[in-house]
């Protein structure tokens, strides 16, 4: 494989990468209004501000029900997937503090006071 080449794809996969590491920090909605905001004209920065924001004019009024309604869709998927990810990064927690605890009892040869009351100091 050329030298030109091989380069030329590294850093495709690190700027796709750093696209990646973006949208998850900030999500999807946001990045896509990220976006629109950086690649637009004034005249249509103007536009989007009037109809989403505002709620003007009338004749995109079935349009804009529409798009809020996935909008809100993609924003409740995101807390679901967050919340059922912080839950397992918390079980995996759990289990490793209470794996932690029998290898310092086994190492003491006695039992640890925290152990007793629940895992609280």
């Amino acid at each position: 494989m050329p030298e030109g080449k091989k380069d030329s794809q590294v850093e495709l996969i690190k700027n796709f990468l750093a696209f990646c590491t973006f949208i998850k920090r900030i999500g999807i909605p946001t990045a896509i209004i990220a976006f629109f905001w950086m690649y637009s004209t004034p005249a249509q920065k103007v536009k989007f501000i009037d109809i989403y924001i505002l709620g003007f004019p009338a004749l995109f009024e079935k349009y804009s029900s529409f798009i809020l309604a996935i909008v809100i869709g993609i924003v409740v998927g995101q807390r679901t997937y967050f919340q059922k990810k912080g839950q397992i990064q918390e079980k995996e927690i759990q289990r490793l503090s209470q794996k932690k605890s029998e290898y310092q009892q086994q190492g003491l040869g006695t039992d640890l006071d925290h152990v007793d009351d629940g895992g609280t100091a």
